[in-house]
């Protein structure tokens, strides 16, 4: 997992760069000002400059492209009921 300016250990000259999630923007070599958040979230992008990724699997075949934002929905399934809290 990256956080942080120099995602990746491919990355060459990529500057300004957010990864977060396994996987996430580790292709990156020359791409500025992108942001991934999620597994495999823009994981082929290699030269690709301010995408926007968040999601499992988000924008994962983008190498190169421009300006691109996705946003993978994720349903949530409740696993207990809400709890009341009263004083």
């Amino acid at each position: 997992m990256y956080v942080g300016n120099d995602p990746s250990s491919t990355t060459d000259a990529a500057d300004y760069n957010v990864a977060f999630g396994t996987t996430a923007l580790d292709a990156i070599t020359t791409g500025d000002s992108n942001t991934a958040i999620g597994y495999n979230a823009l994981t082929a992008n290699l030269e690709g400059n301010r995408n926007t990724a968040v999601g499992s699997n988000a924008l994962k075949s983008n190498t190169s492209g421009i300006t691109n934002v996705a946003w993978v929905q994720v349903h949530w399934r409740e696993i207990q009921p809400p709890i009341a809290i009263q004083q």
